[in-house]
Parts: C-alpha cells; structure tokens; sequence
C-alpha cells in the first residue's frame, strides 16, 4: 500500500516542477514540494475483506398504495315487493302531508283505501297487493308495512 502512495506523490511533485518550470523568473531550485514523511502522511484506510457473513433475510414490506377511491359495493336490484313498497310510502307520505290523515278508512293505520290513493297519489293498485297486504303502520308511525310477506 505505500508503494502506490509513494508513486502518487512522486507524480504530483513532477507535475508541480514542470508547471512552476515555465515561468523563467524563477529558478528550479526554488520549487518547493511538500515531503512526506511517515508522521504527516494521510492516514491508511483498512480495506474492507469480504466476510461470509449471510445477508438478512428480506421480508417483503407491502407497498402502500397510491390514494384510489374505494371500491364500491355493488348496488343489489331492488325486488318487485321493494320497488312497490317505496312507491307507495311516498303516496301515503304524500296523502297525509295534504289531508292530515292517512289513507286508510278511519284516516289512522291500518289497512290502505287505495281508493284515496288513486289517481292523486298512486296510478293503480300495486300488482302485490292481493298477496302483501300494504298496511299503514302504527309504530313507527306513517310507514308502510306488510300484513303478510310477499
């Protein structure tokens, strides 16, 4: 190792000498290089040896994705009995809202007077109603429900 040194330094005073040599004010004897001595020359760095030393395993780190909206659920089909049951909340809802009673026969719940319904509020009576049974409900109050399961 202090082969290459010595030959570095070698090399850099050579290069000092022939650069300082062309200025013919001075003479050669007056370039002055730096000598080293083993007391002011840099410091050995130890090359690094190889080990076998086997690297740690790598466990995969999940890579966190860019912001994505999230996936939305599929919206399922509303069913037949669905579909008429909304249609005929917001004919009761609506009903109420201009009498102040609800379509029923005695204007509380119970059982729906399409009657009241039709054509004002509702088109016709829902095909489902001869196997459902709408009802106006008591509890909550004012919203449709089933006398029997579709």
């Amino acid at each position: 190792m202090k082969k290459p040194v010595i030959v570095i330094v070698l090399l850099v005073v050579v290069i000092l000498a022939i650069g300082c040599n062309d200025s013919d004010d001075l003479p050669i004897s007056t370039v002055s290089s730096p000598v080293l001595t083993p007391s002011t020359m840099p410091p050995e760095t130890p090359t690094p040896t190889p080990s076998n030393t086997p690297l740690p395993s790598a466990t995969a780190i999940p890579t966190p994705s860019p912001a994505e909206s999230p996936t939305p659920t599929p919206t399922q089909t509303p069913t037949a009995c669905e579909i008429q049951r909304d249609a005929i909340q917001v004919a009761i809802s609506g009903y109420h809202d201009t009498n102040g009673e609800w379509p029923t026969a005695d204007g509380v719940s119970g059982d729906i007077s399409w009657d009241k319904l039709i054509p004002d509020f509702l088109a016709e009576i829902p095909s489902l109603d001869s196997t459902c049974e709408w009802q106006v409900n008591n509890n909550p109050e004012g919203t449709v429900c089933l006398l029997k399961p579709c």
